[in-house]
């Protein structure tokens, strides 16, 4: 019996066309591989099958009484090729010889995507718009070659403006993660453990607590913004009309008012931060606990060796929560590198050096006023560009939270209470 489970490779049944089993063990399509490998002799050399699941290398396996083939899996073909056999699959086949020969079995690995449970896959729905779109950029701007003084300070504030409304409108987009934090939050609550609700509830506290950083440093870049936009066309006017003195004056205050802006934006960025670090930790908390769960809730089988859960669906929770982490520190990242890139433009220090040695702009000669005039333009178009971006971002997170809300008033009206108030403060934006 184990000659006839033997793989055979001699001289009379090298012709014998090499057969790919599909499950039900019907004979699929030879692909031109095989079929160019028709008239050459069968290698008598026996290789196991790979361990790997991507494997795509045909390997013949030796059979013997004490192995178990596992079942593998195959492509279907809709059209079946003309060399196919018309016998369904049979793997022996008989030669002139009493004793039947055994065919080498060809067993093709395809390149399967990995295995996703529906609970991650429920959750890539979810983040799949963000975590494509959500991008770290860097800001490229050179500094033109003739500013100094009121000229440079104003020209590194327009690059700061930039950078900021790439921060919020690329990296953070604070509507889209809002939503995607409440999404989050309502698909997790039906599989959160009992004691773990305080975790969840904090989780989600900071989650909105940071966007709420976001907004109230873009509220409060779209308030100096406003008063910018008004400042620089009467300066710019002034400079045209030879008014310098007045235009002196207000360029004195758009100084001020742009370090005291810059202040706000890095106090309420790091706030975000803050809060966004606690609620990794939060999930961090949780994932930890399903890993626990899990381990606490599994038998063991001393003869088969595997594992059984109670709850087979911890492990992909502990997995699903393990992921957000990770996304929450990106966007942390994402931050603290626009911050830092913010810091290395010195702003700051260059608005209040002109503060400490400000030159009346009647000193300057008509190069330098000129300079100053384009810069302030610059300036002025930027600041106009924030305030239509944040008002398109105010009304994106109106709608989220919105559809949110409604989401959750048809599903249940006592938890439709957070999404209503969130939509009224927004109303008073």
């Amino acid at each position: 019996m184990n000659d006839m489970h033997r793989l055979s490779a001699s001289a009379h049944t090298a012709s014998l066309s090499n057969v790919e089993l599909d499950m039900n063990g019907a004979a699929p399509e030879l692909d031109d591989d095989d079929m160019q490998r028709e008239d050459e002799p069968t290698s008598t050399e026996t290789v196991e099958a790979p361990d790997t699941e991507t494997s795509t290398d045909h390997v013949a396996l030796d059979i013997n009484e004490h192995q178990i083939l596992p079942r593998p899996t195959f492509e279907r073909q809709d059209e079946a090729t003309p060399d196919q056999d018309d016998d369904d699959g049979a793997i022996l086949q008989r030669d002139n010889e009493s004793e039947p020969t055994i065919k080498p079995l060809i067993v093709t690995r395809p390149n399967l995507p990995p295995y996703r449970s529906l609970i991650q896959q429920h959750f890539d729905e979810i983040w799949c718009e963000y975590d494509k779109s959500a991008r770290l950029t860097k800001a490229i701007a050179a500094q033109p070659a003739n500013a100094s003084g009121l000229a440079s300070g104003l020209f590194l504030l327009r690059t700061g403006l930039a950078i900021f409304d790439t921060l919020i409108d690329v990296s953070v987009q604070p509507a889209l993660f809002s939503r995607n934090s409440m999404a989050t939050v309502d698909a997790y609550v039906p599989a959160c453990p009992h004691d773990a609700a305080p975790l969840i509830g904090t989780a989600t506290t900071q989650a909105l607590n940071s966007c709420d950083a976001v907004d109230k440093a873009g509220r409060e870049v779209n308030s100096w913004c406003i008063q910018a936009e008004s400042f620089l066309a009467f300066a710019i006017e002034a400079v045209r009309d030879d008014n310098l003195k007045d235009a002196t004056t207000v360029a004195v205050e758009l100084c001020r008012s742009g370090v005291e802006v810059m202040q706000k934006v890095a106090t309420a960025m790091h706030s975000c931060i803050d809060t966004l670090k606690d609620t990794a930790v939060m999930y961090e908390k949780l994932a930890a606990l399903h890993k626990t769960s899990a381990k606490t809730n599994t038998l063991t089988n001393g003869e088969l060796g595997n594992a059984m859960s109670f709850e087979p669906d911890v492990v992909e929770w502990a997995n699903v929560l393990q992921r957000h982490v990770r996304r929450i520190a990106n966007l942390v990242d994402r931050i603290e590198i626009a911050l830092t890139e913010l810091q290395n433009l010195r702003v700051v220090e260059a608005l209040e050096s002109y503060l400490e040695h400000s030159v009346s702009l009647e000193t300057l000669d008509p190069a330098t006023l000129e300079e100053l005039t384009i810069v302030s333009s610059a300036l002025l178009n930027e600041c106009e560009n924030y305030q239509h971006k944040h008002r398109e971002r105010i009304s994106a997170t109106y709608n989220a939270i919105d559809a949110h809300g409604r989401m959750r008033l048809r599903s249940s009206p006592a938890t439709a209470i957070f999404g209503l108030s969130a939509i009224l403060s927004l109303h008073l934006l």
